[in-house]
């Protein structure tokens, strides 16, 4: 199965746009320099942006119809253009941000190919998307602490459900935006470390456990909990043709505990089951000196299991990947972010016009 990008090919996909391959020799290096920003939410102001994103998940993922149906992926990728105004001031270091979405696209690979319904719960979670809203909760640091919908229809516990597990996938691709900057007002070339980016933070999904086996679409709620053991990433700028390009190294441990129901003679319990990933991030950013924003950026997050994982146990699942890009965009810009729904597996021909996995790089 397709993985994420390798590091030289993550870092060196921003820095060509720049006409420089990623192991080229930089420029002479210059006195250092600091340049002050007035305005830290400045990416904010009525800004459109593409992002994309692919998620290969270590234990099949589930998404919910609107009416009784479920499926399972291992894959998913996600599209979207969206526009974003501040809406609300959050104390002096953090704002509310709204983004409009103008169009998303969703597609994914079924774990279970007998979900002939996978395919229609794929379109309607698009066409909820496309009526809703997403909100940001921003910091002045380069941070996105939270991500919330409006306007997605939720009004009874499954359709909660259906929207939590979608977030979850929402939240990794705004999770992009995320790069915590060494302090609020300024950049300068150098080096500088962030600890416990929202990068290596698994999406999680909700689960319900009903009787002898797991019932999808009844009471009660039982969560997939993921967490971060830790991580560290590396941040390095410089100024390279009158862009300010960061490119970041890390490492981090994942955890993902699944909460199973298991039943015997008609009595049920729950039961932990623990997994850790030890996983590693490339990336490469772009600023724009004139305004302080992080116009484009690209990253690779890959991990594999530890010995002592469940699924390394099990022989099953045992990595996790997750690559992510965002682009500004001109105000007038088009673009296409293609059809929504099940995708042949990669080396497995589509079928009767069906889609074709086709890997983000």
């Amino acid at each position: 199965m397709a993985g994420p990008a390798s590091r030289a090919a993550c870092a060196g996909l921003l820095l060509s746009s720049l006409g420089q391959a990623a192991d080229a020799p930089s420029e002479p290096r210059r006195p250092e320099e600091v340049i002050i920003y007035g305005d830290r939410f400045a990416r904010w102001d009525h800004t459109r942006w593409y992002a994309e994103e692919q998620l290969g998940f270590p234990t099949p993922f589930l998404l919910f119809g609107r009416v009784n149906t479920e499926a399972r992926f291992t894959h998913l990728q996600v599209r979207a253009v969206f526009l974003c105004d501040k809406t609300w001031r959050r104390g002096s270091k953090q704002f509310e941000v709204m983004c409009d979405i103008e169009a998303v696209a969703i597609q994914g690979l079924l774990f279970d190919s007998a979900h002939t319904e996978a395919g229609e719960i794929l379109r309607e979670l698009d066409e909820d998307l496309s009526d809703a809203k997403v909100r940001l909760y921003v910091t002045d640091s380069g941070k996105i602490e939270n991500v919330d919908f409006e306007g997605f229809p939720a009004t009874d516990r499954r359709q909660e459900i259906r929207r939590e597990n979608i977030r979850q996938i929402i939240v990794r691709l705004m999770a992009s935006f995320h790069l915590k900057l060494p302090e609020p007002s300024l950049l300068q070339d150098g080096q500088w470390v962030e600890y416990d980016s929202e990068l290596f933070l698994l999406p999680t999904s909700l689960v319900m456990i009903s009787g002898s086996r797991p019932i999808y679409g009844e009471p009660p709620v039982q969560p997939r909990l993921a967490g971060m053991s830790g991580s560290q990433l590396l941040h390095q700028l410089d100024t390279y043709k009158g862009m300010l390009v960061v490119q970041s190294v890390g490492e981090g441990v994942l955890s993902d505990t699944v909460v199973v129901g298991k039943c015997a003679s008609g009595i049920c319990t729950l039961v932990e089951e623990e997994s850790y990933y030890a996983a590693k991030l490339n990336g490469v950013a772009l600023y724009d000196p004139k305004t302080g924003i992080m116009t484009e950026r690209v990253f690779a997050v890959h991990g594999g299991a530890t010995a002592s994982s469940s699924t390394a146990e099990a022989m099953v699942g045992g990595s996790y990947f997750h690559t992510g890009r965002i682009r500004q965009l001109d105000e007038r810009a088009v673009v296409d972010v293609g059809p929504t729904g099940v995708a042949a597996p990669p080396g497995v021909a589509a079928v009767g016009g069906g889609l074709a996995w086709v890997p983000m790089e």
